[in-house]
């Protein structure tokens, strides 16, 4: 049972630091992040409540305060994934 807890808190740390690294280009490398989001047919000004919304799921990932809400914070991850994963695959 501690091999699995260890490895959930590895891979949960692992994508915590890519969320927050995403976020980090969202507020450092806005010309490049406002090209992607026309691309992708996003309006711009989605790019602060975006990055709000990402640091707000990493810190309910890391403490947890409710299943409810950890749940969720995983469903909009894999939202914001599968958003990524269409501008590099054609559909």
């Amino acid at each position: 049972m501690k091999k699995l807890k260890l490895a959930h808190w590895i891979f949960t740390g692992l994508a915590s630091a890519m969320l927050l690294m995403g976020t980090g280009m969202y507020i450092l490398n806005q010309e490049e992040v406002i090209g992607m989001f026309g691309l992708l047919g996003f309006p711009s000004w989605l790019i602060y409540p975006m990055a709000i919304a990402k640091i707000s799921g990493v810190i309910v990932l890391l403490a947890k305060p409710n299943t409810w809400l950890t749940n969720w914070a995983y469903a909009g991850f894999a939202f914001n994934f599968l958003r990524h994963s269409k501008r590099n695959f054609t559909f």
